[in-house]
């Protein structure tokens, strides 16, 4: 896995901000765009909060086809403003509790993350 390490990121953290152009350098190669697989996920999620069967989650098609979906949203990086707006439907999504909340804390908070750094790419190469 190629990159900063979370030890090293969170050092880094601690010595303070971090110019622009030296933060670049720590960026993480382009990963899939998003667009396509957001609309899958959100369904995958909604489906299995629907199933209402007695499966187990390794034998439950549900709950695979779910996975896949966590994963394939997990390593996406839009690149367009159309990836950025389906990675926060899906991070929204993934963030909704059984009570109806919004809990930011997991993957979704991560993708809410690569949301903000897709806005900011996008602005600065003047396509948002």
């Amino acid at each position: 896995m190629g990159g900063l390490s979370r030890r090293a990121a969170l050092a880094a953290l601690a010595l303070g901000p971090v110019p622009v152009a030296a933060a670049t350098a720590f960026h993480r190669p382009a990963k899939p765009e998003a667009a396509d697989d957001g609309a899958e996920h959100i369904a995958n999620r909604s489906a299995l909060d629907a199933d209402r069967s007695d499966l187990d989650a390794e034998g439950n098609p549900l709950w695979r086809a779910y996975e896949q979906s966590l994963e394939a949203m997990g390593q996406a990086q839009p690149q367009t403003m159309a990836g950025a707006l389906a990675l926060a439907q899906a991070a929204a999504q993934e963030a909704l509790t059984p009570q109806g909340r919004q809990d930011w804390r997991g993957p979704q908070g991560e993708w809410a993350g690569e949301v903000a750094n897709a806005l900011l790419r996008l602005r600065s190469q003047g396509s948002a």
